[in-house]
């Protein structure tokens, strides 16, 4: 129908692989509360799409759907081979197709959506000014919003930009970490899992917009470049300048062993490594100054 409309954020979680595409419906003749820019608030009735799929086959739908005031109802579809019926999934199932990592993929359970989906103030992952106000964001953006007059508070900038810290190598490891690390656990928030460590890889609408910053004024390289890390076997800097192996970040985010405590990050739902997102971390590192 034609309320149901189809975005794709510029920065976007890694799912172990599985391409998606991603769909809103927003109740006629309402506005989503942009009050706080990083914590927007949804219109009851308001209702999320997330569509994966594996070498070209789909293997589940996602909905999340908001019923009362700061209250969402969400669960899985999976898709049958033939990909002509989807089934009610709560429990989440190991989905993958046969072979190689494909094998892996898992249908998250609906307690593990909500350790994620916990970290924002009203849900939703994704569908933000940040990962819709940089460039590659498609479908529904922060500009779309604007202009179609969809925010209780405009802002008066949508064409948004990660700034570089010196590296040349900040924008597209810190977008990674903002997506993957950021939006869920490592943020101010205090529900989010994380927000204990004070450790933020989320980025700010108005730490985007600040003129006056440089990469290195961001949350993500505040909080982490050069800091003390005490988790388990890592090591003791959380990034440690032009060491990439002597960072903890690196430690998590190459490595998968769910099943042992801060055996990775994230911590849930992951069962390949995202080598490129990786990568990108990895490149930023070693192009820090060493200090």
């Amino acid at each position: 129908p034609a309320s149901v409309r189809e975005y794709e954020p510029a920065l976007a979680l890694w799912s172990d692989g599985a391409t998606k595409r991603r769909w809103i419906s927003l109740p006629q003749g309402t506005k989503i509360d942009t009050t706080n820019m990083d914590e927007w608030v949804f219109p009851v009735g308001t209702k999320f799409w997330k569509e994966f799929s594996l070498s070209g086959k789909r293997i589940e739908t996602r909905l999340f759907s908001k019923v009362a005031s700061g209250v969402w109802l969400h669960t899985s579809y999976r898709w049958s081979p033939d990909e002509t019926a989807a089934t009610r999934d709560d429990a989440g199932e190991w989905a993958g197709l046969d072979g190689g990592d494909a094998a892996s993929y898992e249908i998250p359970g609906a307690a593990k959506c909500e350790q994620c989906h916990n970290g924002r103030t009203d849900k939703v992952l994704g569908f933000e000014a940040v990962s819709l106000g940089l460039p590659a964001a498609k479908g529904i953006t922060l500009a779309t919003l604007v202009t179609e007059g969809l925010l209780t508070a405009p802002p008066k900038l949508t064409a948004l930009a990660i700034a570089d810290d010196g590296t040349t190598k900040s924008a597209a490891a810190m977008g990674w970490l903002h997506a993957n690390c950021g939006t869920t656990c490592h943020n101010a928030n205090p529900a989010a899992t994380c927000a204990y460590q004070g450790l933020h890889f989320r980025l700010g609408y108005d730490e985007l917009t600040n003129a006056s910053y440089t990469g290195k004024d961001y949350g993500p390289y505040l909080t982490a470049v050069g800091k003390a890390s005490t988790t388990g076997a890592a090591p003791k800097v959380r990034i440690s300048p032009h060491d990439v192996e002597g960072s903890a970040v690196h430690y998590f985010i190459s490595r998968r062993d769910p099943f042992v405590a801060n055996g990775q990050m994230p911590p849930i739902d992951s069962h390949v490594v995202d080598t490129l997102g990786v990568g990108a971390v990895d490149g930023w590192i070693a192009a820090m100054p060493a200090k």
